[in-house]
């Protein structure tokens, strides 16, 4: 049965965003997108994550914001709670999150997710949820480029991050050799992808669906003809 999370939730997840620039975001797809039709795309995915999350009613979600908050707060006013990013690299970021997380909502399960996997259904963030309910303390979504699409924790453990070089393709099992040497319980969910090199891209558009995101169909399909 899934969680029923209504007046009082128990539960968050951070979208870990980056305001989509010309030239500052997605900038292994390009080629075959000129920057402004790859930050177009990070655009539409990020709407589509936060999205996807704003509208369920099981958890609480937040932005972690790298560029200025106020963009944020303007574009996506739906979503409470937008705070700055903090630290030099992902890891630290990443780190300083989750305990940020934790000190405004001590006890909660807590997620993140990015937003370049806006196919993933909402319903692998609820059950990292569940999972983290039913006992695990690390709950990793893999992608298969060695990483991973969502993180969720019981409590933040800054280790696993700031011990692990970010966006590489051990990332992933590199956190896991972490997780067993502090004896954490971990769940693993299904695989699925980042939209990360140009071969994903047509992935992608294969596995848009309308109505699940019109939106980000559109955006994306006039990407790819405009830019090839």
């Amino acid at each position: 049965m899934p969680m029923v999370r209504t007046a009082c939730w128990a539960a968050t997840a951070t979208v870990m965003a980056k305001r989509p620039v010309p030239g500052g975001v997605k900038t292994r797809l390009c080629p075959p997108l000129a920057p402004e039709g790859a930050a177009e795309l990070a655009l539409a995915m990020l709407d589509d994550t936060v999205m996807k999350c704003a509208r369920c009613a099981e958890f609480a979600t937040s932005i972690a914001a790298a560029g200025d908050p106020d963009w944020f707060r303007e574009r996506y006013p739906e979503v409470p709670e937008i705070v700055p990013q903090e630290g030099v690299d992902l890891g630290e970021r990443l780190a300083r999150s989750f305990e940020r997380a934790a000190e405004r909502h001590p006890g909660w399960s807590l997620a993140a997710v990015g937003a370049d996997s806006p196919q993933v259904p909402v319903e692998r963030i609820v059950e990292a949820h569940e999972a983290i309910e039913a006992g695990a303390e690390l709950v990793l979504g893999p992608d298969q480029g060695g990483g991973y699409y969502l993180v969720a924790l019981a409590r933040p453990v800054a280790e696993l991050f700031t011990r692990v070089a970010m966006s590489t393709p051990t990332m992933r099992e590199k956190t896991l050799e972490v997780a067993r040497e502090l004896g954490l319980r971990v769940r693993l969910l299904a695989e699925d992808f980042d939209v990360d090199a140009p071969a994903d891209i047509e992935r992608l558009a294969r596995d848009v669906r309308a109505p699940r995101s019109s939106a980000l169909a559109a955006r994306l399909l006039a990407g790819l003809s405009r830019d090839r």
